[in-house]
């Protein structure tokens, strides 16, 4: 489990800090991370370097100047001074005071943005990742523009690339881990109804559970592997139906079909069809909705395919004592045993 934390955590931000980021890249000499807690950049101070706010809270005062991007992860961020960068929060607050001049764009994933009437911005104010905007990375000039505008053909062919990454990843899970893979599946084919309310219990809980610990600052490394780990089971209970599915097709086919290839071809058609549903107006959300909430209850009613369920339990039921059998002589009488007392001794 540390192996894990230490190796998606840091793998999910530098990522985000990477592809997120819209505008012109400045070529900046350090990062300073501001991982909870409260930092303030007073009057006349200035930060030459990039600032990255994860759950945190910081005040750029007045006077204040910071020359480099700033990005704000479920934290929040009030600029009275100068920001000579872009400006990207997901999850998070800015608010821009009437001495606040930031001389970039402004890009706001999921976060609220409040734009006081004093406020500069050079750039522009994107209320979300949508229409065209450039890619950068730190330290390199700016690369060209992407425009994620895409008609209706591109977005199919992406549609489509996701699906066949997802069936080759069943293809993997079902090369890697055929037992833990095969548990779950029959979770699914036996008790769909009790794994779909499992799945669904925990769909409910897991958001405030993670914003508890989100609220909780010190406890946003937990949150970030609870929400890795809720993706993972996800994920390994969709192909566990994608295999259902695919076991069932081969039946119908009259082929005997290896366990990755009934993996890959059953999720690559569970996907299409669920998505093509998905997109039913007003109902389409309950077909994934379903499908997802049984195979995370399989995960979790099988502790990731580590153990069956039901459990098999084995009785050990002791046979009974025979009776004892008097051994007889050869005249049918009973041989007396030797602890039976023996009458007087007939006199002389």
């Amino acid at each position: 489990m540390k192996t894990i934390t230490k190796l998606f955590i840091p793998l999910i931000i530098v990522s985000f800090l990477i592809l997120a980021m819209p505008g012109q890249a400045l070529a900046a000499q350090s990062l300073k991370v501001i991982l909870g807690g409260a930092f303030t950049l007073a009057s006349g101070e200035t930060l030459d370097e990039d600032l990255t706010i994860i759950g945190g809270t910081v005040l750029l005062e007045k006077g204040s100047m910071v020359n480099g991007k700033v990005v704000v992860l479920g934290g929040s961020l009030e600029i009275n001074g100068t920001v000579n960068g872009n400006v990207m929060v997901a999850g998070g607050y800015v608010k821009l005071g009437e001495s606040a001049v930031v001389n970039g764009n402004i890009t706001s994933a999921g976060g609220s943005v409040d734009k006081d009437l004093g406020a500069e911005i050079s750039g522009e104010l994107q209320s979300e990742l949508s229409g065209a905007f450039p890619l950068t990375l730190p330290g390199i000039r700016q690369l060209p523009t992407v425009n994620l505008s895409l008609s209706w053909v591109w977005k199919g062919l992406w549609f489509l690339t996701q699906i066949l990454i997802l069936s080759a990843l069943a293809v993997l899970v079902a090369m890697f881990l055929p037992k833990h893979l095969e548990r779950m599946n029959h979770t699914i084919a036996t008790q769909p109804l009790l794994a779909g309310s499992m799945g669904l219990l925990t769909g409910f809980i897991s958001p405030f559970v993670i914003l508890l610990l989100v609220i909780t600052i010190c406890l946003i490394p937990a949150a970030l592997l609870g929400m890795l780990l809720l993706a993972v089971l996800l994920l390994l209970g969709w192909v566990a139906c994608g295999l259902e599915v695919g076991k069932r097709l081969g039946v119908a086919l009259n082929q005997e079909w290896t366990a990755p290839i009934s993996a890959g071809v059953g999720t690559f058609l569970l996907t299409f069809v669920i998505g093509g549903m998905g997109k039913i107006w007003c109902i389409g959300w309950i077909f994934p909705t379903v499908v997802a909430m049984i195979g995370l209850g399989a995960a979790i009613l099988t502790r990731v395919g580590t153990r069956d369920y039901p459990e098999t339990i084995v009785r050990v039921v002791q046979a009974p004592y025979a009776p004892l059998v008097e051994p007889e002589s050869e005249a049918g009488e009973p041989i007396p045993s030797s602890d039976e007392d023996e009458g007087p001794a007939e006199g002389i």
